[in-house]
Order: C-alpha cells, then structure tokens, then sequence
C-alpha cells in the first residue's frame, strides 16, 4: 500500500495554478471529497443509502460542514484534524460569497490559516499564509486517502503515532517527501 506521489503532487500543482481565491476554493472541494471517501469507506452503506445522504442536495451528509462535524462525532478523525478542516471550509466561503477581491494576506483570512496544524513542523512552521493553507489542505488529503485505503485505521494527530508503524511510515513519508518538494520548489529563485 502507497500514496501516489504524483497525484499528490498534481493536487498541489492545480491548487498552486489557481488565484488565491481559486486556491481555497478548489483545496476545499478536493478535501471535501476526500472526507467523502473515507467516510463511504467507514461508514455501512447500501448503494441507495450512500446515493441518499451523500448526493442528494437535502441528503445530511451532502454539505461539507456535516461531513466534517460526522467524522469528528464518529471518531473518524480527531477533533484537532476537523476543526482545521472547518477552517478550510470557512476561508473557503471567506472566497466563494465575497464579491470583494480577497488574498489569504487579507486579516481574517490569514488569522485562520495561521491557525491550521498537522503537527509536522515542516509545515506548521510556514510562514507563507498561502503555502501553509496549500500544505495543510493536501497534508489532510495524504491522510484521508490513507484512511480510504485502510478501513481499519483509525486517524490520530501525528503527535500520538507510534514512530514504528507501517501505516505512520506510510503516512510519514507521502507527507514528508510531499513537503520537501513543495518547500524546496517555493525556495527556488524565480
């Protein structure tokens, strides 16, 4: 069992292609599906179910916020890892119901970004508010496509994983090698 590398990477790329409100709004949505797919993978659910709570637009798990809210109420995910996803979600419609032009620089938007935290300094000590966003929103991908990949696991904050797993090796080095590309490509001269 691997991460692909390379989709990884393509996430990141087209987050990176967009404005900054085209950032957030795009990371959000791949987020959103990949919540999506960890909680189809964990939760029991007919084809008809599934169709019913996911895709229908009244269903209770169509809105993002619900699937995050659900995953935390679970225990899908730790309480740290979905109230930084609400705070995707929330500088996400920060872009999306603004007519105004907005950057992550903006004081709201920033405050909340400042506030993401994965528990891999590599990340959680950007200082670029965009790239730290970028980072924590494909950070969260990496681990919620391993959570689809292995029902069993159960996501903890990196802080209480055990250093000789598989699965932390796993995610430790998707996570680690994903990083050290985007920071050494962001340190490059233009």
């Amino acid at each position: 069992m691997s991460i692909d590398l390379k989709k990884i990477l393509g996430i990141h790329n087209e987050i990176n292609a967009q404005t900054d409100r085209g950032a957030a709004i795009i990371a959000a949505a791949i987020l959103d599906d990949a919540l999506e797919d960890a909680l189809r993978t964990r939760l029991i659910l007919t084809a008809s179910l599934s169709d019913r709570i996911f895709s229908s637009e009244n269903g209770p798990l169509a809105r993002f916020s619900a699937k995050i809210d659900i995953a935390a109420a679970t225990g899908l995910l730790p309480k740290e890892m979905c109230d930084g996803i609400h705070l995707v979600r929330r500088i996400r419609n920060k872009f999306a119901h603004s007519i105004e032009p907005l950057k992550f620089a903006d004081q709201e938007i920033s405050a909340w970004a400042k506030s993401l935290h994965v528990g891999i300094d590599k990340i959680d000590k950007v200082d670029d508010i965009r790239l730290r966003f970028t980072l924590f929103s494909v950070g969260m991908v990496i681990a919620l496509l391993l959570f689809a990949k292995v029902p069993a696991l159960k996501i903890v904050p990196v802080k209480e994983l055990p250093s000789n797993t598989e699965i932390t090796g796993q995610f430790a080095w998707a996570a680690i090698e994903y990083v050290g590309i985007v920071v050494s490509q962001s340190q490059k001269p233009a």
